[in-house]
């Protein structure tokens, strides 16, 4: 919120958090759906912990692609 009050380009700087927010959520989505399929029984901490490093990684490069 407050990198979008502090932009010039608020338009383009709510775009890019709506995008990086967005590939956060379908990462950690995609990455939970995968572990819970692979994991076997170990799938809830599996999932929890493959969900959360999917959405940081896909948040991240979503960040990084932006610039």
């Amino acid at each position: 919120m407050y990198e979008i009050y502090m932009s010039d380009n608020k338009a383009s700087e709510t775009g890019r958090q709506v995008a990086i927010n967005g590939a956060g959520i379908a990462g950690g989505w995609a990455g939970g759906a995968v572990a819970g399929l692979m994991c076997g029984p170990g799938a809830p901490v599996c999932v929890l912990l493959v969900g959360f490093v999917g959405g940081a990684l896909a948040a991240w490069e979503m960040g990084n692609w932006w610039k």
